[in-house]
């Protein structure tokens, strides 16, 4: 049903169903035999075939999936007016870069550090509640 989206598959079926209205009109008036009727359908059919395959085979070229980018720029800072400091990753590594006018300096950036766990001081962590009936008592 993928062909109904597109407009040049709504004219190839509009077309293909205008194809075989003008064949059973044609038979129908007896202006030919069955068996020139059948050739036609057995060309229109194999003609549809190759058309199929060919549109098939060409959606299958073009790539399903979106490589990523083998550089991307994570973070870019300016120091000064002629003088900037990026975050790059570039085929998996990260690099600082340092440019300005007339220079640029790679060096390879250290791996990032995950965030050191969360401590909570006492009395704010999770309690725990316990039911006592209205007496006070032990049941």
């Amino acid at each position: 049903m993928e062909m109904l989206r597109s407009p040049r598959g709504k004219l190839a079926i509009a077309l293909g169903l205008l194809l075989l209205l003008a064949l059973a009109l044609a038979t129908a008036a007896g202006a030919t035999s069955a068996a020139t009727i059948a050739r036609w359908v057995l060309g229109g059919s194999a003609a549809g075939l190759g058309v199929w395959m060919w549109h098939r085979r060409g959606n299958q070229q073009r790539a399903r999936f979106a490589l990523p980018g083998r550089l991307q720029v994570h973070a870019r800072a300016g120091l000064s007016p002629r003088c900037s400091l990026a975050l790059v990753e570039a085929d998996g590594e990260r690099f600082l870069v340092a440019f300005g006018e007339g220079f640029a300096t790679i060096r390879r950036a250290a791996a990032p550090r995950s965030a050191p766990p969360r401590r909570t001081p006492r009395g704010e962590g999770p309690t725990l509640l316990h039911a006592t009936d209205e007496s006070g008592g032990a049941p």
